[in-house]
């Protein structure tokens, strides 16, 4: 089963969520059913690879994240597998080689005083197969059950109630700070100003076992009559109250501290694991796990929420990676479930002084945050060690800080004939640069994701050549919906020309310039080499960008011969239709291509460049970078020359059809993308196959 492609488009999710949209996104999540599927999606794996893999995913919601934080940050900026992370083995026996030990073993943790943590990871199917048959309230005795089958695989062997009184050290924010301060159960020791952070030292109350055990009972009880009153879980605001009541009884419990060293796993599995899925909702990833104490109410109930969407998206993510073939490594839900799905836009009206007219939602590609990371900690290294030191409000400041980012990249705007567009300069990410030329027609659906993803399906872009010898046959115009071509690659790459390239010889010129192109996005230089592009300048012939229109006139004429050096004079544009040009062209070919969200629409730029000034705005430059992709080729017109009428007309339409992108359909005469097809005019039937990756 291929994901709904109505639903990848990586939004909305995670932060920005209220409660309604939660409910609309989660409510169908069947874990389990999701599960299997991505398990289907990894057979490709070794069994070692996709068993470390699986145990990853959980390793981010039975993990602290200053455990799994290392090796995100070994994914994220060295490009190392999920699979060989520390974290996605967490779980293992390193005494026993036995297969089954070695993937299900027993994850050991050294808490702050020195104890070990530790539980068997097939306890936790014994955990789910036990509350899956228990119809009651989960009470006080659910959470000793639980504690029993996690670490001992057995409800009537519960884990001790601690005795003895736990210290621990923290960096936290004022508000953090005030919440320690506020916190019943918990004795704040010392507090010292570290930079923007406190170094705060804390303990638990120093009461008898009996005492906690009370307090226990008493928190729980309480718990069961505040879920009871709650009533019908699909009612938006019912679901918020239950997430708050959840925050709030596993924050006092964990105050508490009530398992001594194994407080943490327990309440983590019982309230944000077992307590949701009981409901219906996948498990939440929770940053706080471990340093649940430091956290306002507000912000663990926050986080839950952030967690479970979180949770879906991952899925929904490695699903589609899997199916598309992309690394699983490059997905952004693995390093924060606190990623920027939603951001206010401003609109701004064509012909308006005042530019600014107020703000609308658009959403986010969270795939635009992993690029943009590596970029901002580059310039700024000190990110890392406070994310170290502490990840929620650290992780808060990223994502503050790439939705400003965001706004400054993208903008409303409202055309007097065009209509309402949204304007954008995104990176030029991973995952667009492995599907980057790699031909999807025989798969309809990992086609359609390809064009969802990285396409405006809405717009075609237009390129024309004029040839003055020789023609291309229809075998050599099928071609160009199946591999790259040189009529439509940068003017950098036709300098590394050579017959016969394949599109993976052309993948391999182009790629650079999509980290030029990176480059000087995050640097701020993109304008100037725009403003030398278009008016080929000193670098034209090394631009990483080709000339394309929105306006179809503009490709026909450059199709037609216009700039063309005909018998040693350069064919100025509009003057190319003369006959003395006309009868020196052999062949006029007229390609239109989806625009890819990377390539810069130059009446636009400005909008988000100020600096930026179009020069030869009727011809409506659209600059695709690098090259076109061929998936990305819908139409292409082979023109011809009418003699009596001094008119070029289209004598052939060669469209790929929208119901099968396998196949190309010839027609005579012009068509249209969005015609209707007049079938009385089809001449030929082509298919694309596969083409060289």
């Amino acid at each position: 089963m291929f994901p709904d492609v109505s639903k990848i488009d990586r939004s909305p999710s995670s932060s920005n969520l209220n409660c309604k949209e939660l409910i609309s996104l989660v409510l169908d999540f069947n874990h389990s059913e999701k599960r299997a599927l991505l398990e289907s999606g990894l057979q490709k794996l070794s069994k070692s690879d996709k068993d470390n893999v699986l145990s990853a995913i959980d390793g981010l919601y039975y993990l602290p994240f200053s455990e799994v934080l290392p090796d995100l940050k070994k994914v994220v900026f060295e490009q190392a597998k999920i699979s060989d992370m520390a974290f996605a083995s967490k779980f293992t026996k390193t005494d026993n080689s036995s297969l089954l030990n070695k993937f299900f073993g027993r994850f050991k943790r050294q808490s702050q005083s020195g104890s070990d943590s530790y539980f068997d990871l097939n306890n936790l199917k014994l955990v789910k197969d036990h509350m899956e048959s228990h119809t009651g309230d989960l009470n006080y005795q659910s959470l000793n059950d639980i504690s029993g089958l996690l670490f001992e695989g057995n409800v009537s062997k519960p884990v001790k109630i601690r005795s003895e009184a736990a210290s621990f050290e923290s960096f936290v924010d004022d508000s953090e700070l005030q919440a320690l301060k506020d916190n019943p159960y918990l004795e704040i020791v010392s507090t010292q100003l570290d930079g923007k952070l406190h170094k705060v030292k804390y303990k638990t109350l120093e009461n008898s076992s009996q005492s906690i055990t009370q307090l226990a009972e008493k928190k729980m009880k309480w718990f069961v009559n505040q879920r009871s009153e709650i009533g019908d879980m699909s009612d938006p605001d019912n679901l918020d109250r239950y997430i708050k009541l959840l925050a709030n009884t596993y924050s006092e419990l964990s105050s508490l501290n009530l398992y001594g060293t194994k407080t943490d796993t327990i309440l983590k599995e019982f309230f944000f694991n077992t307590a949701l899925s009981k409901e219906g909702f996948p498990p939440s990833r929770v940053v706080t796990f471990g340093e649940v104490n430091v956290q306002t109410l507000d912000s663990l109930h926050e986080q839950v929420i952030d967690g479970i969407a979180s949770t879906h998206r991952l899925y929904e993510d490695l699903i589609l990676r899997a199916k598309l073939g992309l690394a699983l490594e490059d997905s952004p839900e693995w390093f924060s479930p606190q990623l920027v799905r939603k951001v206010l836009l401003d609109l701004q009206i064509e012909g308006r002084k005042n530019t600014l007219v107020k703000e609308l939602e658009a959403f986010v590609d969270p795939a635009q945050f992993t690029p943009w990371l590596k970029y901002h900690v580059k310039e700024n290294p000190d990110v890392l060690v406070e994310l170290d030191k502490a990840p929620v409000p650290t992780l808060k400041k990223l994502a503050d800080d790439f939705e400003i980012w965001t706004r400054m990249k993208r903008q409303m705007f409202d055309h007097k004939k065009e209509g309402r567009q949204e304007i954008e300069l995104p990176f030029i990410d991973n995952d667009f640069i492995k599907m980057f030329g790699k031909n999807t027609s025989s798969d309809k659906e990992a086609f359609d994701a390809k064009m969802k993803l990285w396409y405006n399906e809405k717009q075609i872009v237009w390129r024309g050549q004029a040839h003055l010898q020789g023609v291309i046959s229809d075998g050599g115009i099928v071609n160009m919906f199946k591999d790259i071509h040189h009529m439509g690659v940068s003017n950098q790459s036709l300098g590394s020309w050579k017959n016969g390239m394949s599109s993976g010889d052309w993948k391999k010129v182009v790629e650079p310039q999509f980290k030029n192109f990176n480059d000087r996005l995050y640097k701020g230089n993109l304008v100037e080499m725009m403003t030398d592009h278009q008016n080929e300048g000193a670098l034209y012939y090394k631009s990483i960008g080709l000339s394309t229109s929105k306006d179809e006139k503009v490709g026909k004429a450059f199709a037609s011969g216009a700039m063309k050096r005909v018998k040693g004079e350069q064919v100025t544009y509009g003057s190319q239709y003369a006959d003395e040009v006309q009868e020196n062209i052999t062949f006029r070919v007229l390609m239109g291509a989806k625009r890819a969200r990377k390539d810069v629409d130059l009446n636009r730029l400005r909008r988000v460049e100020s600096e930026f000034r179009s020069t030869f705005a009727r011809q409506q430059e659209v600059t695709a970078i690098g090259a076109i992709d061929p998936d990305a080729v819908t139409i292409i017109k082979t023109l011809g020359y009418d003699t009596q009428k001094n008119k070029v007309i289209t004598d052939f339409t060669f469209i790929r059809n929208p119901d099968n992108p396998n196949e190309i359909l010839k027609f005579s005469g012009d068509m249209a993308v969005d015609d209707d097809f007049d079938m009385s005019r089809l001449v030929s039937r082509f298919t694309v196959q596969g083409g060289s990756n």
